[in-house]
């Protein structure tokens, strides 16, 4: 077996507090912008050199993010301007097992100093094996990214070919014909006379070792969710929150607050998580229409009737009542019917692909404690 040591992590990086750039001085470009919650912009400049790694300074603290390209180091992260004889990938993994919670600067917006993270203690092989570490878990991580790829370019064929049938009106037996600008037999309805429309848990219930996942806003990425920095409840606590708001397959969530519209169609067969403080359309209460809801609901002109009905000034965010009154062009049967049986067939090929995404992030995490504290040899 290798030998493990001990450093301090100032040992092994350097970190750098990231630049200043606000949102009117972003200009278009092709330089990625790191914040504390990933990329939130491009930019035509770039403060930091390929292959480095930003963790959370302010806001989302010690999430770490690694870029293979040049990007601009936001000053709300912290950024590695140096690694000293340590392997970039080993270091990104070291710090996804690290809490940087008791670190912070304490005051009234906690906020990392790299002063004040330099000294932790960490404990790290020698190069090659850190190499050998880095390269099972990143192999992992690109198996998870082609999948969700090629679920991305699937949904984005439904999508085209919904924009075709119910944007432009242009599906198969429609002779041209419109009655008040709609085809015949189709009207427009409130989202809520359809399905109901609710919201996950407002409370928040204790972290557990084991148990299910409670999904939040910031977890729920465009089309799919982040489990890696989700924490588990108990079964107990789970079931109390399904009693409010039980996640079914065919249902659709939208987070609600801070990044508003970002949407997951949920397919699974069995649901291993509970939601908190994010939408739920039970779209599962009308299968023949699940699927055409939720492309209606990802549509430029549904994200636009959100935009304009946004509350709050410090934060924005989406009410309860916006969501329900939420305007749904509903087409004839047999139209609807024709776009489902479409969807549901890419949806039985995304399904593969979600299960093989599921299988793999449970793979990885359970890895990662292992490799990363040398209870487990790479080999």
């Amino acid at each position: 077996m290798s030998e493990w040591k001990t450093y301090k992590l100032g040992e092994l990086v350097t970190f750098q507090r990231g630049h200043d750039l606000t949102r009117t001085q972003m200009q278009e470009g092709i330089y990625p912008v790191a914040g504390s919650n990933g990329v939130i912009g491009y930019h035509n400049e770039f403060t930091t050199k390929a292959p480095s790694i930003t963790i959370g300074r302010s806001g989302n603290i010690g999430n770490a993010y690694f870029f293979d390209t040049d990007f601009w180091a936001h000053n709300t992260t912290l950024y590695i301007k140096e690694f000293k004889n340590c392997d970039p990938k080993f270091i990104y993994y070291l710090l996804q097992t690290m809490n940087f919670g008791g670190h912070n600067s304490g005051s009234a917006v906690p906020s990392l100093n790299r002063n004040y993270i330099h000294p932790i203690e960490v404990k790290a092989p020698d190069l090659p094996t850190q190499r050998q570490i880095a390269q099972i878990l990143t192999s992992l991580d690109d198996k998870i990214e082609l999948n969700l790829q090629m679920n991305q370019t699937l949904e984005a064929m439904a999508q085209a070919i919904f924009k075709e049938w119910f944007v432009n009106f242009n599906f198969p037996g429609f002779d041209g014909e419109l009655v008040d600008g709609l085809p015949k037999g189709w009207r427009i309805v409130e989202l809520s006379s359809l399905i109901s429309v609710k919201d996950g848990t407002h409370d928040s219930p204790k972290q557990q070792q084991e148990g299910k996942y409670l999904i939040t806003s910031k977890h729920l990425k465009n089309h799919f969710i982040d489990f890696s920095s989700a924490y588990k409840i108990s079964d107990d606590d789970f079931n109390k929150v399904n009693k409010r708001s039980k996640v079914d397959r065919l249902d659709i969530l939208i987070t609600m607050i801070g990044t508003v519209g970002n949407l997951y169609f949920v397919h699974e067969n069995e649901i291993d998580f509970a939601i908190k403080n994010i939408g739920l359309f039970k779209a599962s209460e009308r299968p023949d229409l699940a699927y055409f809801l939720y492309f209606t609901i990802d549509s430029k002109e549904t994200s636009e009737y959100f935009t304009k009905r946004l509350a709050g000034s410090t934060q924005q965010y989406l009410t309860l009542e916006t969501l329900r009154q939420t305007p749904i062009l509903l087409p004839d049967d047999e139209t609807l019917n024709s776009f489902n049986e479409y969807a549901k067939t890419i949806y039985e090929r995304i399904d593969i692909n979600s299960q093989n995404i599921h299988s793999l992030t449970q793979t990885r995490d359970t890895l990662l404690p292992k490799l990363m504290s040398g209870q487990l040899e790479a080999v």
